[in-house]
């Protein structure tokens, strides 16, 4: 795994922020070693799956953004990323197939990487699975802030630049706890999309996005 901007100090940092996801999806230490600007992680089969890569490298960068106006259609002319939680953004939100349905104006990040003391899938109430995250610190006050600010109005949930979902705040008070479901037009997560995403969430973001390299045992 490698980033084109990391130095040593940033991937000892992102090497850390691996191992914890690796704990949180339940698998065993592996040895990660820190050389230049990326990571060398030795695993077996037997131990943790190649399919895995995936989840290791996603940055999960969370941010809650107010959605200024949605423009339906199949056209959008996004923000290139990355994009800085201080900038205005459009960003597409998208069908099952990856078809662009509506172009989100959002305004900048009204709260970005909270701090949090869980993150856990579960069964929706409705279809697919869902991610059920619990604040800790500052970060639970901050969002019910959010919430009653923007009261009845949509709160994109944006992860790593890409909406997620943009739901309609229908409370002012959340208690500390909030979901993160995929968009009903895309069924929702699956199990493993949400276990991943919980795993990604709760470790905290990468300092740096990285890049899977080749995969050898």
């Amino acid at each position: 795994m490698a980033s084109p901007t990391g130095d040593r100090a940033t991937m000892t940092s992102a090497k850390a922020v691996v191992l914890r996801r690796l704990s949180a999806l339940g698998y065993p230490p592996i040895r990660i070693d820190v050389s230049g600007r990326g990571l060398t992680v030795r695993w077996s089969r037997s131990d943790v799956p190649d399919t895995i890569v995936s989840a290791l490298t996603q940055r999960a960068a969370l941010e809650f953004r107010p959605v200024l106006q949605v423009t339906p259609g199949p056209v959008c002319t996004a923000t290139l990323p990355p994009v800085a939680p201080d900038q205005s953004a459009q960003l597409p939100q998208t069908a099952p197939n990856h078809t662009v349905t509506a172009c989100l104006s959002l305004a900048p990040s009204a709260l970005t990487s909270p701090t949090l003391a869980d993150a856990r899938a579960e069964p929706g109430a409705g279809q697919g699975w869902e991610v059920r995250v619990t604040f800790s610190g500052d970060s639970g006050g901050r969002f019910d802030q959010i919430a009653q600010q923007y009261y009845r109005h949509q709160l994109a949930i944006v992860i790593d630049d890409q909406v997620i979902s943009a739901p309609t705040v229908n409370a002012t008070r959340f208690n500390g706890t909030a979901i993160i479901s995929g968009a009903a037009a895309q069924g929702g997560f699956t199990r493993r999309q949400a276990q991943d995403l919980a795993a990604a969430l709760i470790s905290g973001p990468l300092p740096v996005g990285l890049i899977a390299g080749s995969v050898t045992h």
